[in-house]
């Protein structure tokens, strides 16, 4: 949240501190996401090289894919996330209630969805 309220752009890009995009178009699908409409991005999460994290991480994106097309975007992940600043103010970001592991970027995106519509991009990796 904090970084979120110093951000000055039109959107704010969630990753976990061990990410890094996995290729140079990245930022840019998020981008087109957003600008089709979309309050929010979310992408998929690897690992590398068929490690067992590599293979969790695929197994987690895969899942939260075919949920997303069930749930209308609820199972997205805070590891790599765009949202439209605007939205993210207008629900007061994360809540910080959340005081242990697990959850806060559910509820986010809960909260996300009721403003409009969550894209799932598979480029965006």
């Amino acid at each position: 949240n904090a970084g979120a309220a110093a951000a000055r752009g039109s959107m704010v890009l969630f990753m976990d501190c061990d990410c890094l995009p996995a290729d140079r178009n990245f930022l840019l699908v998020h981008i087109s996401a957003l600008a089709s409409g979309a309050v929010a991005s979310c992408g998929r999460v690897a690992g590398i090289g068929g490690s067992f994290w590599d293979r969790f991480q695929t197994d987690s994106s895969m899942r939260r894919e075919r949920q997303h097309d069930i749930n209308g975007g609820l199972s997205g992940t805070s590891s790599n996330l765009a949202v439209l600043h605007i939205e993210f103010e207008a629900i007061g970001g994360f809540d910080t209630g959340y005081r242990r592991y697990g959850f806060e970027d559910r509820d986010l995106l809960i909260r996300l969805a009721k403003r409009g519509s969550i894209a799932w991009t598979i480029a965006a990796r």
